[in-house]
């Protein structure tokens, strides 16, 4: 069940293309690799991202795009409009759209470890968590 959220133009989502993503939400292991100030007010953000067999982001979207390089186990992507999910294995990329409702699930048999790559306007988030009763895990990307 989406609904608009006036205050952020964000989605409240409990499901994904009309589904409950698997797996349990959890928040992520977040290191913050590199941050680099590009001019023009845009900031590059890069975090090593881990995330345990079984578990999942909870649903969010992502007010600018960015991209995401598994290095280590394997991540199913869901993306509202996308009609089927996306595994995505070690040693591949995806980029990360701006604006759909998404989640991420640890799908393979080991931990999911991946490098996320956002460009910002300064004082700007990565991820706008929009799972009702999840917005305690919008910190997972602190800077």
């Amino acid at each position: 069940m989406a609904g608009r959220d006036p205050r952020h133009g964000t989605h409240s989502a409990t499901t994904v293309n009309g589904e409950v993503p698997p797996g349990v939400v959890t928040i992520a292991d977040v290191t913050l690799l590199l941050q680099q100030r590009l001019g023009g007010g845009r900031v590059l953000y890069q975090y090593r991202t881990e995330r345990p067999v079984g578990t999942r982001a909870p649903i969010h979207t992502h007010p600018f795009g960015g991209s995401s390089c598994v290095i280590g186990g394997e991540n199913t992507l869901r993306i509202e409009g996308v009609p089927r999910a996306r595994t995505v294995p070690t040693g591949n990329c995806y980029f990360i759209p701006s604006g759909p409702a998404m989640v991420n699930y640890s799908s393979g048999t080991v931990p999911l470890v991946a490098i996320d790559t956002f460009i910002l306007e300064k004082g700007q988030r990565s991820w706008v968590v929009t799972e009702p009763g999840r917005e305690d895990l919008q910190r997972q990307f602190r800077r």
